[in-house]
């Protein structure tokens, strides 16, 4: 099965906006279309976000949703433990993280609408690309 990392900026867009590509991107994982490797860094980013009020409110994030998220980010995605360290990103060091959950939990790809990961590309067999791409090409999907 496809093993792949989502960057916090299309888990939070999707977790609080429906209809939507990130939105679509989540439930192909919830569908078990592919694994979702995280890492404890990500995943504390993420919770992080998601506590926001400001986040909360531009969004209209029930607590309810949050907490679904977590618990699903928590139970139901292979977990990382974050030590690996690489220096690939060299403009924004925090999005790092992200190719370090790839490299620790195997994943083929990154998906990201950042472009500082985007425009790596690939990095060591591993593809990083947007949302869009990712579920038109690989998973075959109409958006």
């Amino acid at each position: 099965m496809l093993r792949v990392v989502i960057d916090t900026n299309l888990v939070i867009s999707g977790t609080a906006k429906s209809n939507t590509i990130p939105h679509r991107l989540l439930e192909g994982w919830r569908k078990k279309e592919f694994l979702l490797i995280t890492s404890i860094p990500i995943l504390s980013e993420i919770k992080e976000v998601l506590d926001r009020k400001e986040i909360q409110s531009h969004f209209f994030l029930k607590p309810e949703d949050i907490q679904d998220m977590i618990q699903a980010l928590s139970t139901q995605t292979i977990i990382t433990s974050g030590a690996l360290e690489v220096d690939i990103v060299k403009d924004d060091p925090d999005d790092n993280k992200f190719i370090a959950a790839a490299i620790e939990g195997s994943a083929s790809y990154i998906i990201s609408g950042d472009r500082d990961l985007l425009d790596i590309g690939d990095y060591e067999g591993i593809k990083i690309m947007k949302a869009r791409n990712f579920l038109e090409d690989v998973l075959q999907k109409d958006v």
